[in-house]
């Protein structure tokens, strides 16, 4: 059985080591977003309504942008419906079912977006296919049911 002073000088390290590293991982994490955020500002939006909707092709990702952005802008959860220019693309699950979209809603937080300076920027892999449309927005929950606050689309690609 280890000694308990064995224990806490390992714990006493751990938390040293993350208090050294946190900062670093941290910012890390912060201008990974930033210079997503950078890399599209001059770029047209494939949607332009509560969020600016931005498609980055070659790192294969959905970029949201607000740049008036508060709590209450990002406590809704997100729609994201992706048609695939080919049906099957889709999960069998997903054909047999009769839809045509994989459904990617989701919600802000720490992993997908930052918030900063009033704005908020948010990123979400899309899937490893040639893309048809790309429907997003935001809704509420409201009990049972889900009441829109905004929705949109954009055509990206040709059947």
């Amino acid at each position: 059985m280890l000694d308990w002073r064995i224990t806490l000088t390992v714990f006493v390290v751990l938390i040293t080591a993350f208090a050294f590293i946190w900062p670093w991982v941290s910012t890390s994490w912060e201008q990974e977003f930033l210079s997503v955020y950078e890399s599209v500002s001059d770029d047209t939006p494939i949607i332009s309504n509560v969020f600016n909707v931005y498609l980055d092709e070659d790192k294969n990702l959905l970029i949201y942008v607000r740049e008036e952005c508060d709590v209450e802008s990002i406590d809704p959860d997100f729609l994201l419906h992706v048609t695939p220019t080919d049906i099957n693309d889709l999960s069998d699950y997903r054909r047999e079912s009769g839809s045509r979209f994989d459904n990617f809603d989701f919600s802000f937080d720490s992993s997908n977006g930052l918030r900063f300076d009033d704005k908020c920027v948010i990123q979400i892999n899309l899937p490893n296919y040639d893309i048809l449309r790309i429907r997003t927005g935001q809704y509420l929950r409201v009990g049972d049911e889900l009441p829109p606050i905004w929705i949109d689309e954009a055509l990206i690609g040709q059947e």
